[in-house]
């Protein structure tokens, strides 16, 4: 039989309040309340009712992933930080022209970005390793590759920050400025949850925001090629200003705009319906990659808990939504995942596509027209700089091919 305390543990794990505890499982308030305090006693009906509530099974199925992660180090030491920490060659990188965050200089591998100074006056700021949506999926490849995942990851971080703090505590020498996690929950046939309606019943006061000050709804259309696309709805609570800030958008009409397909397609071919951003900064940032880290918990049960604690939903009745604890009340359902991908020449064939594509079918035509070969000539002579020739290599290492002898027929 379980004690008191487990109750109460698993119910702070859940992110609920004991009156909403006490409404999902059936009981009142001060029964469910005096069982937890241990001021009566717990019966064989009260488990058994329990572990069914906790074992029920959601149709809505909800995946996290890590969508944006920045690490801060007080060390000026980048190739210690790209050696020790990422497990790279700092040659393998390659300097940007520009930086970020007031940084005076950056390195990227792909979409992964290590930025840094060279001035002591600098010595606070330190080195940041920022790692957007597309750099997390690139890491996740490279973690797969050297046999780490996100766990032994953090768990080097930390250990760099202990072996290199010295007389610093810990939680100045290493610094967690955002992480970002990412929950979507899939498409189902049956239903998903109505942002619009959420939008309303806030409006309404049917849904109590905690500790959240402010709230605004974005719904607009975007021109692409002389016609109006729907973005679809984004839900925004609270500021960059403070720890924490929550998005809810449709991550269907998102992907549809994107990609310039339908949403009918993204449906069938990428599962997307609804995206619950959670986007943490600094102390919030810290305590919660500590306690991922630390007990290894589904990072999808500490998102589901957090947007919980903030959110106290209840329908147009004033009953607790059902749709809402289906997807984010119990275990089931809930599942971490990390989508790798290879740093690869997409972003540069999209440019292409979109600035120069008309020019190079006009010097096609001519080439055509007068029997030339211009287009061949300008592409032989073209000079390919350290970051697309880091690509290139890539490719052909990857293809078992010859970087030299492909550049030769070139």
């Amino acid at each position: 039989m379980i004690s008191n305390t487990d109750l109460k543990r698993i119910r702070l794990e859940l992110g609920f309040t004991q009156r909403k505890m006490a409404t999902m499982m059936g009981y009142s308030y001060y029964n469910y309340r005096n069982i937890e305090q241990g001021q009566r006693k717990m019966t064989k009906e009260f488990e058994q009712t329990l572990f069914h509530f906790l074992k029920r099974k959601s149709e809505t199925k909800l995946e996290s992933t890590v969508d944006w992660l920045k690490i801060r180090f007080k060390t000026l030491d980048f190739k210690a930080v790209i050696t020790h920490v990422l497990k790279l060659k700092p040659t393998d990188f390659f300097h940007e022209e520009k930086s970020y965050y007031n940084y005076s200089d950056m390195v990227t591998y792909g979409s992964i970005r290590v930025l840094y100074s060279h001035s002591e006056k600098k010595a606070e700021a330190g080195t940041l390793i920022d790692l957007t949506g597309g750099g997390c999926r690139e890491f996740e490849l490279l973690l797969k590759q050297q046999g780490r995942n996100w766990f032994s990851f953090l768990h080097d971080v930390f250990l760099f920050a202990e072996q290199e703090r010295k007389d610093r505590p810990l939680e100045d020498f290493l610094a967690f400025p955002r992480f970002d996690i990412a929950l979507d929950e899939l498409y189902k046939k049956s239903g998903n949850l109505d942002l619009f309606d959420i939008k309303n019943r806030i409006f309404d006061n049917k849904i109590i925001m905690r500790k959240l000050r402010t709230f605004t709804a974005i719904e607009g259309l975007k021109k692409v090629e002389n016609r109006f696309v729907n973005q679809g709805l984004t839900l925004n609570f609270g500021s960059r200003q403070s720890s924490l800030m929550i998005r809810f958008y449709q991550k269907d009409y998102e992907q549809a705009l994107l990609k310039d397909v339908s949403v009918d397609y993204i449906h069938e071919a990428y599962n997307y319906k609804n995206r619950y951003e959670i986007e943490l900064h600094d102390t919030k940032a810290f305590d919660i990659l500590k306690e991922w880290y630390t007990l290894e918990t589904d990072l999808t049960k500490i998102g589901a808990r957090i947007l919980n604690n903030y959110f106290e939903v209840k329908d147009w009745n004033g009953n607790y939504d059902s749709e809402w604890d289906n997807l984010l009340g119990t275990q089931a359902g809930f599942k971490f995942v990390t989508r790798p991908r290879q740093i690869n020449y997409a972003r540069t064939k999209h440019w292409v596509t979109k600035q120069v594509s008309s020019a190079l079918k006009l010097l096609k035509i001519v080439d055509i027209v007068y029997q030339t070969d211009e287009l061949s000539e300008i592409i032989s002579e073209a000079y390919l700089s350290n970051n697309h020739t880091k690509l290139a290599e890539e490719i052909c290492e990857r293809n078992g091919v010859d970087f030299n002898v492909i550049v030769g027929q070139i």
